[in-house]
């Protein structure tokens, strides 16, 4: 596996460890499904991917690669030469296949269907701009604190094991 691969497969694991409330007690979100392995009735499948097209799934896919891309390149400017070389449109479509289950578990072909009038129409289009606007300036932030809690730990790190 490149030095790229790597760090977006460790980079798409973060949020795997999101908790939720269940019944007042944490419970821990369900892993993503690994590619092919899950069986989704073909026509809610149709139906998803409908939904992640006009939601514009790949194109956020496409934002998180190339916000990864340009912070790798920036702090590991040795990565530059990896990128060249990395596999995008295989990636985007193993993450396209991947949420396919994630939404079969969360939604029923009804709710599916019905997110697809409402995105369909002129308000839920109106919508669904604004909330890419809110997705991306909440990666930002998202982006910010994870550096902050990255930093704290680097430097708790040091304190525990001073240099000899």
């Amino acid at each position: 596996m490149s030095f790229v691969a790597l760090v977006l497969a460790l980079f798409a694991t973060l949020p795997a460890g999101a908790s939720e409330k269940a019944g007042g007690k944490e419970k821990a979100a369900a892993p993503a499904e690994v590619p092919g392995k899950a069986v989704v009735d073909p026509a809610k499948e149709k139906a998803i991917r409908h939904l992640m097209k006009i939601s514009k799934v790949r194109e956020t896919g496409q934002r998180i690669i190339d916000g990864v891309k340009e912070a790798m390149q920036r702090s590991v400017p040795s990565s530059v030469e990896a990128w060249k070389d990395f596999p995008t449109e295989k990636f985007l479509a193993e993450f396209e296949d991947a949420l396919v289950g994630v939404y079969d578990r969360h939604l029923t072909l009804d709710e599916v269907k019905a997110l697809v009038e409402f995105y369909e129409s002129p308000k839920g289009r109106q919508i669904l701009e604004k909330m890419r606007a809110i997705g991306a300036e909440s990666a930002v932030i998202g982006q910010e604190f994870s550096a902050k809690v990255l930093q704290q730990i680097i430097e708790k790190n040091r304190g525990a094991h001073p240099a000899h």
